[in-house]
């Protein structure tokens, strides 16, 4: 009897500090640059629908407007062809400015593949890169 009542009273004693110690996550967005970047951050979803009977494609929206900190998500619409996003296939190495990885080929319908800009503001052109000379090509526009 003694021992239930010597844990009950330190089960009592345990949940009053549990109550009185701060939570280990902070309750509101702390201050700074990325809390600013994650409140503020937006979802952008770009198409990629299939052309040509498979020959081509295109992205929808074809220029996409975005501030850093925001996500770019490319979805594919149809799984008629293979496409990816290539933002190296026209900007090659530009100095100072990491550009994003290609993405994988996707196959299938509602596929998608998504990045968070974090790249200075400018214009920066992407493409898929087995159909880019037909003309399945977009802009990024990084806004200040």
């Amino acid at each position: 009897m003694m021992r239930t009542i010597r844990a009950l009273a330190a089960a009592v004693v345990l949940c009053a500090l549990a109550a009185c110690a701060p939570c280990p996550f902070p309750q509101t967005q702390p201050a700074g640059p990325v809390a600013t970047e994650w409140v503020e951050a937006t979802m952008r979803v770009v198409q990629m629908r299939t052309t040509q009977g498979g020959a081509s494609g295109e992205f929808d929206p074809r220029e996409v407007h975005a501030r850093r900190g925001d996500l770019i998500r490319f979805r594919m619409a149809d799984g008629d062809a293979h496409h990816n996003v290539s933002f190296t296939h026209f900007n090659g190495d530009t100095p100072g400015v990491q550009l994003p990885p290609d993405s994988p080929y996707l196959t299938e319908p509602g596929q998608s593949w998504q990045i968070r800009v974090d790249l200075p503001p400018g214009t920066y052109p992407f493409a898929c890169v087995p159909h880019a000379d037909a003309g399945h090509r977009g802009t990024l526009i990084v806004e200040p």
